[in-house]
């Protein structure tokens, strides 16, 4: 038996993100994949799309563009070519999700944002060693 408490997802934390690392001292803050306000956003890129002409809207650029929004919520540790700090914004982000060479890190924030078990309450996240 599980007590209910146990299950329950943090809205704070599904929405805003928790910070992962990553690879060579980088960290991305990543959101829960489903959030309500990624939802939100993919609805109105399907819809954008549909008002557009588009009778079947790409739904994985869509989805892409979602999670730059809304689910890599940040990032620490990543510079430019000028030794610059690389500060986040979606377009940035959407251009570091859709670089084919960084496939790894696409699939590192999908993974992470997937598992409803970071994204318990605070006190959960403890027992789950997290």
């Amino acid at each position: 038996m599980v007590k209910l408490n146990s299950l329950k997802v943090d809205p704070v934390r599904q929405t805003e993100g928790i910070w992962f690392p990553w690879e060579q001292g980088v960290e991305l803050k990543i959101a829960r994949l489903g959030n309500p306000k990624f939802d939100a956003r993919l609805r109105e890129l399907v819809e954008e799309a549909k008002e557009r002409g588009q009778k079947e809207p790409d739904a994985e650029a869509a989805t892409v563009a979602a999670m730059a929004e809304t689910v890599l919520t940040g990032w620490k540790g990543i510079e430019g070519e000028d030794g610059k700090p690389w500060r986040y914004t979606p377009q940035r982000a959407l251009e570091l999700l859709t670089d084919e060479s960084l496939g790894d890190l696409y699939k590192f924030v999908l993974m992470k944002a997937a598992e409803s078990a970071h994204f318990r309450m605070v006190e959960d996240q403890e027992a789950v060693g997290n």
